[in-house]
């Protein structure tokens, strides 16, 4: 949904540092079994294997299939979990753009216009983001283990 998409993108940013967390803690409390690890990572594909079966189709797929009435549908869709208003007729027929002037309002020059424009605050945001995330990742992939090690068994030798 529209209104939720930064919440969600934060959401997915987030999750690969937190995962890598959960399996540091989980080798650190099965004492580094790899049955409870892989346990760990088929529940996670599992679980996705599920979700994307139920996920729609895109409407840009749909049209390039031929399948009018089931892309109609999802733009259907689309505009009731945006709760936005649909404003156009069902009767109109949907295609792909696919000759050079349809396409050329999408020239490289068009869209460093669109990153550096009015987007340039939320391009810098992404970034300090993005860069902010990977440095935790390589802080948990390089001190991690010895910190959890201190927490849990503080006068061991070996994680």
């Amino acid at each position: 949904p529209t209104h939720s998409r930064g919440l969600l993108m934060a959401a997915v940013s987030l999750g690969y540092p937190l995962g890598r967390g959960l399996v540091i803690v989980t080798a650190s409390n099965t004492h580094e079994a790899w049955r409870p690890l892989c346990v760990l990572s088929a529940a996670g594909f599992a679980t996705l294997s599920v979700l994307i079966y139920f996920a729609p189709e895109s409407p840009r797929f749909l049209v390039l299939r031929g399948q009018q009435a089931a892309a109609r549908g999802a733009l259907r869709l689309m505009h009731t979990i945006n709760g936005s208003k649909l404003d156009w007729d069902g009767d109109v027929p949907l295609c792909i753009a696919h000759n050079a002037t349809e396409q050329s309002s999408m020239s490289s020059s068009y869209r460093l216009r669109m990153l550096f424009g009015p987007n340039l605050r939320l391009f810098i945001f992404s970034l300090t983001l993005f860069g902010m995330l990977s440095v935790t990742t390589v802080l948990i992939d390089t001190w991690g283990p010895g910190v959890f090690q201190r927490l849990i068994s503080p006068g061991a030798r070996e994680l």
